[in-house]
This record gives C-alpha cells, structure tokens and sequence, in this order.
C-alpha cells in the first residue's frame, strides 16, 4: 500500500511539474513546434545558413533578424527561451537580439520599435521600412521562415543565400532601386 501511494503521488507529482512544458492553451505543446530547430543550436539548415553569412559578410556588419524566440511562433516578451543563434554563430552585431534582459527596462520602447521595423519589413517590404533599416546601418537581414510566410523582397533586397531554414537578405541602398 505505501508503495503504490509513494508511486502514485511521485506520478501525480511529475504531471504536476512538467504539464507547463507540454500543454499550452489546451493543445499539445508538442503539436505547435513550426521548425525543427534545435533550441540551442538550431537546425543543420538554419547553422548552415549563418555560417554563409558569417563567411560572406564584413565583421563591422549590423544584422537585422525576424527571430527572437527559440519557439519561432512566439514574440518578446512572451517567450521564456530567447533566440541568440544568430549572433553566436554568424558573429555580426544585431539590431536586437536577446531582447529582454534584466535591468533594461528602459530600453524597452526601442527594442518594441526596432522588433516592429524588422518584422514589417520580412513580412512585407517598403520604401519606409527599407530607409529605416538603412539609417540604422543595417546591411544584412536573416528572414527565418518559421517565423514569416514572405518570400519576395524584390526591389528592396537582394537574396544572397537561401535554404530551408530562410533567407540571408542584402539590403539594396535605396538610390539602387
């Protein structure tokens, strides 16, 4: 009797600990993975392509990406894992990356801001979102297409590598257009 209690609470209490991690808004968690990218190191694809732009870009270049989360379907702040991949591999300085850490609370309002320009420009380019990119110095955009169903940048970038995983972007300086 005391064994079947012991296993019975150790049960109800492992369900306990870890329901969180496998049931989000009443669906299977496993069920909501959009890529297969590892967390921490993602997909043999996804390193493939930032490995590309670490090989073709200049060290001084500043990166723009459509990625934050290790779950590409969430957004800042909501995510518990936040996505650094691009700058540890590709080792180029980001618009923003790693958005929320602690003591930063006012920086908030630009990190929102800068967030907000790149997704506008993955999900569907402009005139204004191409310039505001441009006046913060941002020569390369990784389109991570987990997390946008865009796949023409036309007249505003040109698609330099592309896989699987997404795109490596080089944006077009806007006389070029």
């Amino acid at each position: 009797m005391v064994a079947v209690l012991l296993i019975s609470s150790g049960t109800i209490g492992s369900y306990a600990a870890f329901a969180s991690g496998f049931y989000q808004d009443g669906v299977s968690y496993n069920l909501l993975h959009v890529d297969e990218a590892d967390t921490i190191t993602g997909s043999l694809a996804y390193r493939e392509m930032l490995i590309w732009l670490r090989d073709h870009s200049r060290t001084d270049d500043i990166v723009a990406t459509n990625r934050y989360c290790s779950d590409s379907y969430q957004s800042p702040p909501d995510c518990l894992a936040l996505w650094n991949l691009t700058s540890a591999i590709s080792k180029r300085q980001m618009l923003v990356e790693g958005l929320y850490p602690s003591q930063s609370d006012d920086l908030s309002l630009e990190r929102e801001k800068r967030r907000l320009l790149i997704k506008q420009f993955v999900d569907g380019p402009s005139d204004a979102t191409q310039v505001a990119l441009l006046s913060y110095d941002v020569r390369w955009v990784v389109a991570d297409f987990a997390a946008t169903q865009n796949r023409s940048w036309d007249g505003f970038a040109d698609v330099r590598f592309t896989n699987t995983a997404g795109a490596i972007l080089e944006l077009k300086k806007a006389m070029e257009k």
